[in-house]
């Protein structure tokens, strides 16, 4: 299952599409385009289902309003991340957009152009798909580092079961999914359009009198009216039916499909046994420890100042909870096999960034500064104690050579608190890694990084039948490298992603990265666009500077894309070499 992330009313955009997140998958886009903010949605939603707590309330609420309280959503998390969005404020996307309404007067839907004060993320992880609602107080956010969670949905789309907390209108449910419904769904599409391209065909061979043509198409609508068939429960004969009766009957048959086998709809109570635990854990905990309990049947007295039907609707309502109750207590094995895989996840899910940063030329790195990017890196990679010899250790020294760094290296620390790295060359001479350039020391940096991460997969690996990939996610590593050595990169993700249980998101400006990602495909010879769609590593969108919306990048089989670049990516550089060429031949023309 493939990571995904998608969100409206997030800073610059008012809705960004879900996207499918790639083994490899790559951002392109002008300044200002909004790589940065999907890579900020992805890592709020990681670093807040981590850290979002039942209990986590506002100082001055009280214990008594636990249940009617909402989760809070945290913009300036960075217990795992720095994200720096920090507030509510610098969260929310601050143009108007279109919002449907119901006006009661008019007795009828109307759009109204308002400034939003509601977020939703969509994102799947694994098995998961999670929705979460954020609101705030747009009059009221100078400061506000948080946001009200509304509501949470989580769909274990393992296990086709979905659970809902509206913390707005006090509900929670429980839903089984028909699993073949997307299926379905597409199928009905999928027919109505073959009909309809059937119907056109078979009017043309008729206008053209071509009976062979005719007796063939004739016999790919009566396969099609087949298949339509027995997709009804009508008895009567349909060869006969025109065009606009097979779109009214897929129509019927689209509304008559629904997406859950049963929904269990249920007043919120929290398991408050389980207050201290992560809120999206609690979602699933809440519907659990209702479906495993027992109700407490009401205790009319004979004083009391209830009216008999009012007793009648109270007892109704407990009948049918009870019933909802039995109905989910067959499902009890699911829903607990549902938490403990979230919880697996939780504890184990791994994503790291690596943003661009300066590559100083220092020749001691101090570990006291919490903010050299370098200092922290070797400090981590020395910590896990990687000897020569060793599967991360021999994976830089490879890609060292390849990057012409150097054929190894050295770490040397300094009373625990400092270290120096020593690059050794082929002659067997060693300088400082601040004596290399630029390019070498951003990427030596880069590899200490990926050598740490990988580290840590390979213990993981050790101990757990199945690890969660490491999410990697990495800004312009493009920076200060020669075009040769851009394109490289494109090889390192590549092999990462094939052979170490990796996955990249990478944001970049490189035209020569993405032209590499080009030839990898091509070098596949995948046999047809389906093998391709099923096996191709890398995923490329692009993100217009305007406000057109992303749009995926898809691959040939010889590697091509269908799609285009925007204005100033891959035509830049063509631009230049027409200015040129025509500056020459104005020239020649002088000379003449």
């Amino acid at each position: 299952m493939s990571n995904k992330i998608g969100f409206s009313n997030f800073r610059r955009f008012a809705n960004f599409p879900v996207i499918d997140l790639g083994d490899v998958t790559i951002l392109v886009g002008g300044n200002n385009s909004g790589k940065s903010t999907l890579v900020k949605a992805l890592l709020l939603c990681v670093d807040n289902i981590r850290l979002m707590r039942v209990n986590d309330r506002r100082k001055d609420e009280s214990k008594s309003v636990l249940t009617a309280s909402m989760p809070l959503f945290r913009f300036d998390a960075n217990e795992y991340h720095d994200v720096k969005v920090k507030t509510f404020a610098r969260a929310i996307h601050n143009k108007p957009v279109n919002v449907e309404y119901f006006d009661i007067k008019r007795g009828k839907k109307l759009i109204q152009n308002v400034l939003t004060s509601s977020i939703v993320f969509e994102f799947t992880l694994g098995q998961f798909e999670f929705k979460i609602y954020v609101s705030g107080d747009r009059d009221n956010l100078k400061n506000v580092t948080t946001g009200d969670v509304s509501c949470i949905t989580i769909t274990d789309l393992k296990s086709q079961v979905r659970y809902t907390n509206d913390y707005v209108q006090h509900q929670m449910s429980y839903e089984v999914l028909n699993s073949d419904f997307n299926e379905q769904i597409t199928l009905l599409k999928k027919l109505m359009q073959d009909f309809k391209k059937a119907n056109k065909e078979l009017d043309k061979a008729n206008d053209e009198g071509d009976l062979e043509s005719i007796t063939s198409k004739t016999a790919v609508l009566d396969k099609i009216m087949m298949q339509i068939n027995s997709m009804t429960d009508q008895d009567e004969d349909l060869d006969s039916i025109t065009e606009e009766e097979v779109r009214k009957l897929m129509v019927k048959l689209l509304r008559e499909k629904k997406p859950a086998q049963a929904l269990y709809q249920l007043p919120l109570s929290f398991a408050l046994n389980e207050v201290a635990e992560p809120v999206v854990l609690n979602v699933i905990s809440n519907i659990m420890n209702f479906a495993s309990t027992k109700g407490t049947a009401p205790n009319f007295k004979s004083n009391d100042s209830l009216q008999e039907e009012d007793k009648i609707l109270i007892m109704q309502d407990f009948n049918l909870m009870e019933k909802y109750r039995q109905a989910m207590a067959q499902d009890i094995d699911v829903i607990r096999r549902s938490y403990n895989d979230l919880k697996v996840l939780l504890d184990n899910i791994n994503v790291e960034y690596i943003p661009a940063h300066v590559a100083t030329q220092n020749t001691i790195y101090n570990t006291a500064d919490r903010n050299d990017y370098i200092a922290q890196t070797v400090h981590e990679f020395y910590r896990e104690k990687i000897l020569p010899g060793e599967t991360e250790y021999e994976f830089i020294k490879d890609w060292m050579q390849r990057f012409e760094i150097g054929i190894s290296f050295d770490i040397t620390s300094i009373d625990g608190e400092a270290y120096q790295v020593r690059i050794i060359d082929a002659d067997n001479s060693s300088v400082p890694l601040a004596d290399k350039g630029m390019g070498s020391i951003q990427m030596m940096v880069l590899l200490l990084r990926l050598a740490t991460i990988l580290r840590r997969n390979h213990r993981k690996e050790r101990v757990m039948s199945e690890v969660i990939p490491a999410t990697i996610i990495i800004e312009e590593p493009e920076q200060n490298l020669h075009p040769k050595m851009q394109s490289l990169l494109a090889e390192l993700f590549h092999s990462l992603a094939t052979y170490d249980n990796c996955r990249f998101v990478i944001e970049t400006h490189s035209e020569y990265l993405i032209r590499k990602t080009q030839v990898i495909v091509a070098e596949q010879d995948y046999v047809d666009q389906k093998e391709l769609n099923a096996n191709v590593p890398f995923s490329v969108y692009y993100l217009p500077t305007d406000d057109g919306v992303p749009y995926k990048m898809n691959y040939t089989p010889s590697g091509a894309f269908k799609e285009k670049f925007g204005e100033g990516f891959f035509d830049a550089a063509t631009a230049s070499e027409m200015v040129i060429i025509r500056k020459e031949f104005e020239l020649k023309k002088k000379r003449k």
